[in-house]
């Protein structure tokens, strides 16, 4: 017997990158305090950078997950500059970005690499956004969907059925900045249907029906609107608005979610 379709909550993540001293970080988790949500619709995150973490924590735990951007794919040991999943947890983080393209791009984290990041993470429990995209030279070449399986393989490999609960997926389309054209509408949905469909075929429709799968594109207070009323999308991986008051427009946008 097929399960029936979920309503699955809203999931908006807020990633700092390598931005915010500490009068901003003070700043501006002052003005997210101020931040209303329904919690039975809807769920916050904020990955700021590990040495906001625990301010984060502190302003806005109320409201918000507070996630590390990467961890290590190391335990602890000598692994100079590393942070481990372990030494995340410890500070009473509870989610962890894993994949994401800059991580891909700038430090050559491969699908091996980002295979012991999901051990280390769900091993030391921790919730885990999993990016998955694909770049310009793939989406050129027609290997989107060979790029985006190939992703996902990793996390099928690496996930047992019992922690698919602690998974968001993002999807980013990195030739959205490498050419600086906008994604359409139609093509995010399509992204997100054939991930939905690739979690279904792989891990059973109960799994596929729960995942929240949210786009880590370009999303701003413009778009924002329209882009949560598509079907398979649950939510935002945001960036340079995330460092703005513009962010709780695209909070609200939740709201619209039927």
């Amino acid at each position: 017997m097929s399960s029936l379709p979920q309503k699955r909550k809203v999931f908006i993540a807020g990633n700092w990158k390598s931005n915010g001293d500490r009068a901003f970080v003070n700043k501006h988790c002052m003005f997210l305090t101020g931040t209303r949500i329904d919690k039975n619709k809807t769920e916050l995150c904020l990955a700021p950078p590990n040495i906001h973490l625990l301010t984060c924590k502190t302003f806005l735990a109320h409201l918000f997950h507070i996630c590390a951007q990467n961890i290590s794919e190391y335990d602890d040991g000598p692994y100079t500059g590393e942070v481990s999943a372990k030494q995340i947890k410890d500070l009473g983080v509870d989610w962890t970005i894993i994949g994401h393209s800059e991580r891909r791009k700038y430090f050559n984290e491969d699908e091996n690499i980002i295979g012991k990041k999901i051990e280390q993470a769900l091993n030391n429990k921790l919730n885990i956004i999993l990016c998955i995209g694909d770049n310009n030279e793939e989406k050129e070449n027609n290997k989107s969907f060979e790029i985006i399986k190939k992703q996902l393989k990793t996390a099928f490999d690496k996930i047992k059925d019992s922690n698919w609960n602690n998974i968001v997926i993002a999807y980013e389309p990195i030739w959205e900045n490498e050419i600086n054209i906008a994604i359409t509408k139609e093509k995010i949905q399509e992204m997100h249907e054939f991930i939905r469909n690739e979690i279904k075929e792989n891990m059973g429709e109960e799994i596929s029906n729960k995942i929240r799968i949210i786009f880590g594109g370009n999303v701003d207070e413009n778009n924002c609107n329209e882009l949560i009323l598509l079907k398979d999308v649950d939510g935002f991986l945001v960036s340079k608005p995330s460092i703005k008051s513009t962010f709780n427009n695209i909070i609200e946008s939740a709201k619209l979610k039927k």
